[in-house]
């Protein structure tokens, strides 16, 4: 092979890694797990101020929007349904590729569960690994948390998996990932609108600890060292939710070794000032997630614990840098302002379907998966 052939075979061997490539970013399942990792690969780099990575209770119950417009602190959550705990240190890698925020949040209810239970469900690490960018750093999460029993080729090249697909070639909303780049109007957060009514727990009198699966320990290790390496403060957090007493006693345990490590640990389901949630009206789906009214007291709530807790920036008023493809396509302004003007009109109507859900008793019933 001569030079010139060797250079065309270069050019073409490229260009079909690149068509592979937009293809599949294209024909990826489409959903809010979607939008929110193309929102974060959208974001301007070296904009965000916190991170907060964990699976489903993260993104209906941090209103980003709201904490940005009264604090003017910028979120983003890189949280998916039932995330594996082996994930958060690969997610901190890929967060760093372009932004460089000052504080994680790790959200550990998932960490006191066992492993083996989470991966029964291959979405629970598809809803990582299928929302990465193609990078190294993708084939090492991959490898952390596919086995050889579990088809690897698909997850490597997830194209396998959704080739099917090829309906959604003609959606724009799928066309326009193309480069898996685009902003999530709300910032990660989802507007949840259902009522499922609970008891809460009274787990404040549990004082005994119990140890994590051992799997998971591991995992919370190398979150440690992956705050050490890149010099971020954490927050280690369990959000409101009808929490059990076998769960309480294995999140004192994570509280240990988070405290013995320096870092910050808060149950806000046992914090004595912590947000008083209506547990009959403020929770989407029985005691796990909270709906829109849950998450807005959550959120006003969190604000002051950020503020008191850390130093973060108030960006209100501050002009984001998108750059002239960015501008061209989504237009100039503060993208968070607008992001908190669609939250509130989202808000606004949830809340009356909410109120109007349980004054008719009609209450959330489960999708079958």
């Amino acid at each position: 092979m001569n030079r010139s052939q060797a250079c065309r075979a270069g050019i073409f061997i490229l260009l079909f890694i690149l068509l592979t490539t937009g293809l599949t970013y294209i024909l990826r399942t489409n959903g809010d797990v979607k939008d929110r990792f193309t929102g974060f690969y959208s974001e301007p780099a070296d904009s965000i101020d916190v991170v907060a990575i964990g699976s489903s209770p993260v993104y209906p119950c941090i209103a980003t929007p709201l904490l940005y417009h009264d604090t003017g602190i910028r979120l983003y959550p890189l949280s998916t349904n039932m995330q594996r705990p082996v994930a958060a240190p690969y997610l901190m890698r890929e967060v760093r590729k372009t932004q460089h925020p000052q504080l994680f949040i790790v959200e550990i209810r998932m960490f006191a569960a066992a492993d083996e239970d989470l991966r029964s469900n291959m979405a629970h690490t598809r809803g990582v690994t299928d929302n990465l960018r193609y990078s190294l750093n993708r084939i090492r999460t991959v490898r952390a948390m596919v086995g050889p029993e579990d088809d690897p080729l698909s997850y490597y090249l997830d194209i396998f998996k959704y080739h099917s697909n090829w309906k959604t070639l003609v959606l724009v909303k799928q066309l326009r990932d193309v480069f898996y780049v685009w902003p999530d109007d709300l910032k990660g957060y989802v507007t949840q609108d259902c009522v499922g009514p609970c008891e809460p727990a009274d787990v404040s009198g549990i004082c005994e600890s119990e140890p994590i699966p051992e799997e998971q320990e591991e995992a919370l290790t190398a979150v440690f060292r992956e705050l050490e390496k890149g010099g971020e403060k954490g927050l280690f957090l369990v959000l409101p939710y009808a929490e059990d007493e076998k769960s309480a006693r294995r999140f004192n345990y994570i509280r240990e070794l988070v405290e013995a490590r320096g870092y910050d640990f808060l149950d806000m389901n046992r914090v004595s000032d912590g947000p008083v949630l209506d547990y009959e009206l403020e929770f989407n789906d029985y005691g796990n997630h909270t709906n829109a009214l849950g998450a807005a007291r959550v959120t006003a709530w969190l604000e002051g614990w950020l503020k008191e807790h850390y130093d973060l920036p108030d960006h209100r008023g501050v002009q984001q840098d998108r750059g002239p493809i960015g501008a061209l396509l989504w237009g100039g302004g503060d993208s968070w302002e607008k992001a908190y003007e669609q939250y509130a009109a989202e808000y606004a109507a949830a809340a009356d379907t909410i109120r109007d859900r349980y004054e008719r008793q009609e209450f959330y019933v489960a999708e079958e998966e």
